[in-house]
């Protein structure tokens, strides 16, 4: 059977129109993959029976098996600094600690809590799926508290994660992107990777947009008509009786060793053995355990000692009876299965597009035939519109280092300026789409309506890719 090569942009271009017009994305995405199962298999009875194949197919890869996992795990961390006490005790904190002034009028708290909950997420670099998880929880019941809109917190989890990852080579995003580079035959990846940073437009001007948004306390686009709503309020049933009673240290603490074993497990699990780490200095032993380390284990190793730590918690405070302990874990992990299913499909998605070759097509339409000094530009928006389409940032990064970088030889263009155009695309991109996975976490950590979500950060993002368009056309001529 003939298949044109458009057809490879059909699975994920349906599920993405599919969910902005009717909202359901559990259906968009469902359709998306059995599209994808039909063209696959060129036939309608085997591509509808190869859907449960692409499915159970996710759980084939260990990274996203952890994530999931990672994810469900979470909301029994949630719920039981929620049962302790501990999450009522943060509000109080803030209360007491941030809005000392008890006259200070409500912009100027929205501004100290919104500048609260950004400054958090972007402290937490080391990885996306933490950063967005801690700030959306942590900041959830404080925004319901000050009646303020839990899109705007979907769009600060949003903003202060990727785009701060991008721009860290730190990182298990670093690390990546450093190996790709190394692939290509270069000596220096960690030189040019520097370089690229100043000129990675996309994330630096998101950041500055988000900031300037936070400061002035306004909005505009579709977030401006987002309020708070009565169905926002804090769920009262996972609230404990003794919560009046709760003590601080039960939310940070957990939160600390989250926060702090994760880069600690991101570098052990780039070493085989500790053995291999005797005899190395201190910089040695980090970069090598950064370079080939793994996000998804380090995130899972510090979830679970975050629980351990919890549940030490209680037991030396007494706030959960022995009896409730299988309750509470299966609530908070019930909790998260609506997000773990979406997180599902959605890296399903992205396998489908994967087998199909979307990426590969969509970026070998118009590499090679664009005038040399709007080469960043087109380098920019075909990484943003294939991130976009399959949803992944990294998976972009993927395709289009090992395409374009041969081409910037061939052309003498500058490396950085290549490298820092497909970055911030790709993050523009994943930044931008319904079936990306970052999106649907920070949509979901922060309680809000997915698509909600999306509609109203689409704005801030063409604002920040429109002015990153201009810079990359202005360094196309610089360069």
């Amino acid at each position: 059977m003939f298949e044109p090569e458009i057809l490879k942009l059909v699975p994920p271009l349906t599920a993405i129109i599919l969910a902005i017009i009717t909202r359901k994305v559990y259906s968009s995405l469902l359709i998306g993959i059995l599209l994808g199962g039909i063209i696959i298999k060129k036939d309608f009875l085997y591509g509808t029976l190869y859907v449960t194949e692409i499915i159970s197919g996710v759980f084939s890869s260990s990274g996203n098996t952890k994530v999931i996992l990672f994810t469900l795990l979470i909301g029994v961390l949630i719920i039981l600094m929620q049962k302790s006490g501990g999450t009522a005790a943060f509000i109080n904190f803030l209360e007491r600690k941030l809005f000392k002034d008890s006259s200070a009028d409500s912009k100027k708290n929205k501004i100290l809590l919104n500048l609260s909950a950004a400054i958090l997420g972007s402290v937490i670099f080391i990885e996306t799926n933490v950063s967005l998880l801690t700030c959306g929880t942590t900041f959830r019941p404080a925004f319901d508290k000050f009646k303020i809109s839990r899109d705007r917190l979907a769009y600060i989890a949003d903003t202060s994660s990727s785009p701060i990852c991008i721009l860290v080579p730190f990182n298990a995003w670093g690390a990546f992107v450093l190996g790709l580079i190394a692939l290509e035959g270069f000596s220096n990846p960690f030189e040019i990777f520097l370089k690229s940073i100043p000129l990675n437009f996309y994330p630096i001007f998101a950041l500055l947009l988000m900031y300037l948004l936070i400061i002035t306390n306004k909005d505009f686009g579709t977030m401006k008509k987002s309020k708070h709503t009565e169905e926002h309020e804090t769920n009262e049933g996972n609230k404990d009786p003794n919560s009046s009673k709760g003590k601080l240290r039960n939310f940070f603490i957990p939160i600390f060793a989250l926060m702090g074993s994760m880069p600690i497990f991101l570098i052990l699990s780039g070493h085989d053995s500790l053995l291999n780490i005797f005899g190395k200095t201190a910089a040695e032993i980090i970069f090598e355990g950064i370079k080939n380390g793994s996000g998804s284990t380090a995130v899972l190793h510090s979830v679970i000692i975050a629980l351990l730590t919890a549940f030490l918690l209680h037991n030396r405070d007494r706030t959960i009876k022995k009896k409730a302990t299988g309750r509470i874990i299966l609530k908070g992990i019930s909790d998260m299965l609506p997000m773990a299913f979406i997180m599902l499909l959605a890296f399903a998605i992205g396998d489908v597009s994967r087998e199909l070759g979307t990426g590969t097509y969509l970026s070998g339409i118009v590499v090679g035939k664009i005038p040399e000094f709007l080469f960043p530009l087109i380098v920019f928006l075909i990484s943003a519109l294939i991130s976009f389409s399959t949803g992944t940032s990294w998976g972009t990064f993927g395709i289009m280092i090992p395409i374009i970088f041969p081409v910037a030889q061939s052309l003498g263009l500058d490396f950085s300026l290549v490298l820092a155009a497909v970055l911030g695309g790709g993050v523009f991109g994943d930044h931008a789409s319904p079936i990306s996975d970052t999106t649907i976490i920070a949509s979901m950590a922060s309680g809000t309506d997915h698509i909600s979500h999306v509609r109203t950060q689409l704005p801030y993002a063409l604002t920040a890719a429109l002015l990153s368009a201009v810079s990359f056309t202005i360094a196309g001529f610089l360069f």
